[in-house]
């Protein structure tokens, strides 16, 4: 099987690059920029638009897995930019890939495409109402709909992967923040926050999601939720994280009210709230359909997730010294 993955020098795309040179594969990346390629094929591209010229018709890829993308939400005057990449460059990709007779397209979208919160309500699954927020999910979205008229009119093949959270070794963002926190004994003021659930999805049960979606005949034409399977509170999220350090975490019992209240007073609200709610996703259909289980469990994940994060600083300090 030959395969074309974008986005090989992020964070999920670099496992994956890692765990497909594993498998009988035959790997090719797709890179904006000459980067070390670690003994695989590479295609360079100057830009990544609705106008720029893969030449996919040079090559016999059987699967395209697409993880290049602006992962974030960004302010109004880089929408135009995020738009080009994540919807123009998305859909030009495919429709290339359409004509070059490529069977697959794996995309990797986000669970926020169903919504921000679950609260008082049961988890994500994909037959709900999508309910995109913010011009990160949005995008994803418009990029999900144009690859289904994509497929319908070509054949090829899509699947639509939508992750929760995804953490890992080499990982930024939110849980890089929260690992921080912990590490430095910030006190923090989540330990009555017991109730409520969220999921996340190690890199590595990710990678091993996305690699068994390549060529399993039942993923075809399908959208996906996936996670670690094990969702857990934001008191217990801490907790693990603290016992992975082997430090006592510094975490008080504050009502949540007190603690939207001054978020609020702080314009921070809407970064707390995707602490303190919930967000779960339904992952049912990955396991009957393909028989898909998670092959790590979510301390194992946040473990890897520590001891990179120490070695990380523990190199740091010896090139300062």
């Amino acid at each position: 099987m030959q395969v074309l993955l974008t986005g090989s020098s992020g964070f999920v795309g670099s496992h994956l690059k890692q765990a497909l040179m594993e498998l009988d594969v035959k790997l090719t990346v797709l890179n904006r920029c000459l980067t070390d390629t670690q003994c695989v094929d590479a295609i360079y591209v100057p830009t990544f638009d609705g106008n720029t010229l893969f030449q996919l018709d040079k090559f016999q890829f059987d699967v395209v897995i697409h993880c290049a993308a602006i992962n974030h939400d960004v302010e109004e005057e880089k929408l135009d930019l995020l738009r080009q990449v994540n919807v123009e460059g998305t859909l030009n990709l495919a429709t290339q890939a359409a004509k070059a007779g490529i069977k697959r397209f794996i995309f990797i979208s986000t669970a926020k495409v169903n919504g921000e919160t679950t609260e008082n309500r049961e988890a994500f699954c994909e037959t709900d109402k999508p309910n995109p927020q913010g011009s990160y999910a949005k995008s994803k979205y418009d990029a999900e709909e144009g690859l289904k008229v994509i497929s319908a009119q070509t054949g090829m093949e899509y699947v639509i992967v939508r992750p929760p959270l995804v953490y890992g070794p080499r990982g930024r963002g939110n849980f890089s923040s929260i690992l921080n926190c912990v590490y430095k004994r910030v006190p923090l003021p989540f330990y009555s926050l017991d109730g409520n659930r969220r999921s996340f999805i190690s890199v590595g049960n990710l990678v091993s999601f996305i690699s068994l979606c390549a060529n399993h005949p039942q993923a075809g034409n399908q959208v996906f939720l996936v996670s670690d399977d094990d969702d857990v509170s934001t008191k217990r999220l801490f907790d693990v994280i603290a016992s992975c350090f082997k430090v006592y975490s510094l975490n008080y019992p504050v009502p949540k009210r007190v603690i939207l209240s001054i978020s609020r007073i702080l314009k921070k609200e809407h970064v707390v709230t995707r602490v303190t709610d919930s967000l779960q996703v339904n992952i049912s259909k990955a396991k009957k359909r393909l028989g898909w289980l998670p092959p790590g469990s979510f301390e194992s994940g946040v473990q890897h997730t520590v001891d990179d994060f120490i070695l990380k600083r523990v190199a740091n300090k010896i090139k300062k010294f």
